[in-house]
């Protein structure tokens, strides 16, 4: 093989393995949320954040905190689209998978939407 022809093989080998590895495509959101971490049972900490991305496996956000690794998490955010005129929440459930000062990523465990609870939206209101 020629000198060439290697270098452009190493060029894309090397392109392909250090460019995104994930599965799933990540869409570009910008949601509020909220978030509880809880251990055996128990809150532990709670707060909200702000989703900056999510796909079918994952998402990342922005609590204002450092998460620790392996944590169980639930995260609920109001969904931007309705469903029969009814909004809807997306409700996540899972580990964390890596946090900084700034981000934190999640894997999910499960996912699920349901209908917005009328008290939930009358307390956003106030």
């Amino acid at each position: 093989m020629s000198t060439r022809k290697q270098a452009t093989l190493q060029e894309v080998v090397v392109s392909t393995i250090g460019g995104d590895r994930r599965r799933e495509q990540r869409f570009a959101v910008d949601l509020p949320l909220h978030y509880s971490v809880v251990r055996n049972g128990l809150l532990v900490s709670g707060g909200i954040g702000i989703a900056v991305d999510l796909s079918s496996n994952g998402m990342a956000f922005l609590p204002g905190e450092v998460l620790p690794a392996g944590a169980s998490v639930e995260v609920s955010m109001e969904w931007p689209c309705a469903a029969a005129d009814r909004p809807l929440e997306l409700v996540v459930t899972g580990r964390v998978v890596r946090s900084d000062s700034r981000l934190t990523a999640i894997g999910y465990a499960r996912h699920e939407f349901r209908p917005l609870e009328q008290s939930v939206l009358a307390l956003a209101a106030s």
